[in-house]
């Protein structure tokens, strides 16, 4: 591979990575977590912390592909998205349920006592790494970890771990525009009473339901 193709193949993973994260099942996912955050930078650490667990799945992906030396079966995928979709209806059960017991405010609430913080707390944090982790090994990113496996045929291990870096990198920075887009109108609603904040909450949650269900229907198995 020589050098100007080379970076052309880098570059591409860097914006690959960006589009990725703007995929729909991906967005619905993240808006259901960012829901419950209360400022702008929290949501976009969310984001981040998605594309951290995205990265990560696909390194094992990757590896598991490159030591096994076939792609992923069918079969296989067609399962890991379904998980997906039980994963984003699960999601928005659950915001339903905090909004239907009044619990996000009391979440709010307690945020807004202890101040605005970068950090949106290591359960969220989790979530988001698990949530992102869970996407990494379904889908599309199958494909891009036979794309990286090309790269390391052609290029070298080192080239194609750049490759899966600057995925990752702009996964993450992609995520983190989305997250901090998706999250605008859940801060600014602090200021604009229960009615509508209790609306958002319920938009989101049923959104995500109904998404979930449909993506469910499209990713079954020989459906």
């Amino acid at each position: 591979m020589t050098e100007s193709s080379l970076i052309f193949t880098l570059g591409l993973g860097f914006m690959l990575g960006l589009r990725h994260a703007t995929e729909a099942d991906h967005v619905v996912a993240v808006a259901t977590i960012v829901s419950e955050r209360r400022s702008v930078l929290a949501s976009a650490v969310v984001g981040m912390y998605w594309g951290i667990g995205h990265t990560l799945s696909l390194l094992v992906a990757m590896l598991a592909v490159l030591a096994l030396g076939m792609a992923i079966p069918d079969d296989v995928a067609g399962l890991l998205e379904f998980g997906v979709a039980v994963m984003i209806i699960g999601l928005g059960l659950r915001l339903l349920w905090l909004t239907a017991t009044g619990k996000d405010h009391v979440h709010h609430d307690a945020e807004a006592q202890q101040g605005s913080r970068p950090a949106t707390g290591w359960r969220n944090s989790l979530k988001a790494v698990l949530v992102g982790a869970m996407h990494g090994l379904a889908g599309s990113a199958a494909l891009i970890v036979l794309i990286q496996a090309e790269v390391m045929r052609q290029g070298g291990t080192w080239q194609g771990l750049a490759y899966l870096v600057l995925f990752g990198i702009g996964s993450m920075i992609g995520m983190g525009l989305m997250g901090s887009v998706i999250g605008l109108p859940f801060a600014l609603r602090r200021g604009s009473g229960v009615g509508l904040a209790r609306t958002l909450s319920w938009l989101a949650g049923i959104g995500s339901v109904l998404f979930g269900l449909w993506y469910g229907w499209q990713s079954w198995p020989g459906g």
